[in-house]
């Protein structure tokens, strides 16, 4: 870790010094900052900054146009700056590459990137240093900065200068989403079981779902385990957190063991879990189809009118069942099993998941100062909110006197409509940059926890109905709850690699080995659970040994570990 431990120091002793350097807004030349520091921001109507806005992929909004949208406009009133937006198409993934590398950009970029594009930009000169405008200044950034110290590791270039201004999105429900899956609870209440707690519990009642006719419809339709294929690695770390604290985020079965990384895909008990998800599926407990089932056909099971599926092995259950719903309420997440060894090790990911560079400035602003200043307006709660939902008044309001939060805390605002079923336009329905720290998320007037809480902890039918009505049961409150009951088990931060930039050649490298590797890793678990490959010899698994190293696994390690010593 020492070099880590150099880098952040660097970082530090950098970030210090840069503070007192100031240069003249949009000049280059060293001077007094200018600085932007009440509404509007500008008074003349005449100044236009260009945006390229990326992250409302749901038909909630369809422009960003000022005629159109209601949080294009609020902007523009209030700061005086006219936007000129060019928006991510749906679905596109190299829309924003082909306009940087075109050179005719915009002057900011808001769009989550990884750090390693960060880098590049900033490398080609496209993205802009900001340490001479002194965005720490701004009291909205300095206190995201004061509540997420880490940020810099993430911001900041590997020559200690900032490049981006961060989204923060402080979401329990991301962090355990590694390996995370669900049941279909009523099935155990009605027949007086115990949820499962040990994975050989988990088996018993899979093999009770195959002996019964569970949905009561006179057919042996019921499902024990099912997923589609892009969820079959999720339910694979699931088992395999039984037996080690298998990490699925940021590389999945790479984790750290006293400073270096180790393929946990390799270990001894990564293949006691293939054995024992092999044994349960030649018993018929898993779905054959469900390493090729498409997204579609998972959701036909789920939804189906008569409950089938007893396990669902998806991470991300509002994908496959609506939300909310009887269904979705139904469905309970299952809590981390512990293996033969003692091993219990629940489903969350590396804490950097919450952070991404989001707000970037291009050698094209007229204005960095300025739009440093637009981003802190953007990032203050109230402005957020209006983005992300929609105007005070309309989608949210301020909470009623006395009530609590779901954190249990004076409540700061509630909900008047759930996310995703807002009237189109009002919003930029998570495009705009946001601080979304835990009182952002949490901090909701939690109006019907209590009767979810006692849905989750009982199960009772006769409450229900009066569950999904509750206004909290259709924004944060399931998400949090069920999170709550995994984060007993949570894996330490230290199994977790930290983040680590390559250099270009290392990085090249690196992808063209994880291109191969990743598809090849799948299609080895796969055939060893179905029994293509015969996880119990010998030969197999050393074959598929050799194999991952052949293909570089070992070489990609040994590059990764560089940037770790």
């Amino acid at each position: 870790m020492k070099k880590l431990v150099l880098f952040l120091l660097a970082l530090a002793l950098c970030f210090s010094a840069c503070k007192g350097k100031e240069t003249a807004s949009g000049s280059g030349v060293q001077g007094e900052v200018k600085k932007y520091t009440s509404l509007p921001l500008v008074s003349d109507g005449k100044t236009t900054i260009t945006m390229y806005v990326a992250g409302a992929t749901d038909n909630v909004v369809t422009s960003y146009a000022p005629q159109d949208n209601l949080f294009t406009a609020k902007i523009i009133k209030e700061t005086g700056i006219n936007l000129d937006i060019i928006s991510e198409t749906s679905g596109t993934t190299d829309q924003l590459a082909v306009l940087l590398n075109s050179g005719n950009y915009p002057e900011v970029i808001n769009k989550g990137l990884t750090y390693d594009n960060m880098l590049y930009y900033a490398g080609q000169g496209i993205f802009k240093a900001l340490d001479d405008y002194d965005p720490l200044g701004y009291p909205q950034i300095k206190a995201a900065w004061d509540e997420y110290p880490t940020l810099d590791l993430i911001t900041r270039g590997l020559d200690g200068k900032l490049y981006a201004l961060p989204e923060i999105n402080d979401c329990m429900h991301c962090i355990y989403s590694g390996g995370r899956i669900w049941y279909y609870m009523p099935w155990l209440r009605d027949n007086n079981l115990k949820e499962p707690q040990t994975l050989d519990e988990f088996t018993e009642y899979l093999r009770y779902v195959k002996a019964n006719d569970l949905n009561k419809n006179g057919k042996r339709d019921e499902i024990a385990i099912a997923f589609d294929k892009d969820n079959a690695n999720n339910f694979i770390a699931f088992i395999a957190k039984a037996f080690m604290p298998f990490v699925t985020n940021p590389y999945y079965g790479l984790a750290m063991d006293n400073g270096k990384i180790v393929e946990q895909y390799k270990a001894p008990e990564f293949r006691e879990a293939l054995k024992y998800l092999a044994a349960i599926y030649k018993e018929g407990l898993i779905l054959p189809d469900s390493f090729t089932m498409s997204v579609d056909q998972m959701k036909g099971l789920a939804e189906s009118p008569d409950p089938v599926v007893a396990v669902e092995g998806v991470s991300w259950l509002n994908g496959f069942v609506a939300w909310p719903s009887v269904r979705f309420m139904e469905n309970n997440v299952l809590p981390a099993l512990q293996g033969p060894t003692g091993q219990r090790n629940a489903s969350n990911i590396h804490s950097w998941s919450i952070m991404v560079p989001k707000y970037f400035i291009t050698d094209k602003a007229k204005d960095p100062a300025l739009a440093i200043a637009l981003y802190n307006y953007l990032i203050e709660f109230s402005v957020a909110v209006d983005g992300y939902m929609g105007p005070k008044g309309v989608a949210w309001t301020d909470a009623d006197p006395g009530t609590l939060s779901i954190l249990g805390t004076p409540a700061s605002h509630k909900y008047l409509m759930s996310f995703g079923n807002t009237p189109v336009n009002i919003s930029w329905s998570q495009g705009n940059p946001m601080i979304r720290n835990s009182q952002f998320r949490l901090g909701e007037q939690a109006t019907g926890i209590e009767v979810l809480q006692k849905w989750y902890e009982t199960g009772d039918p006769s409450i229900l109905q009066e569950a999904i009505a509750a206004p909290v049961s259709s924004g944060e409150g399931p998400w949090y709850l069920t999170s709550v009951k995994l984060s007993k088990y949570a894996m330490p931060e230290s199994v977790f690699p930290p983040p680590m930039s390559l250099d270009d050649d290392d990085n090249a490298r690196v992808s063209d080995i994880t291109a191969v590797l990743d598809p090849y890793k799948s299609q080895a678990f796969a055939e060893f659970v179905t029994g293509a490959r015969n996880i119990n010899s010998d030969a197999d698994w050393n074959t598929y040994l050799a194999e991952l190293d052949q293909m570089g696994a070992a070489e990609m390690v040994q590059i990764r570990q560089k940037y770790i010593n």
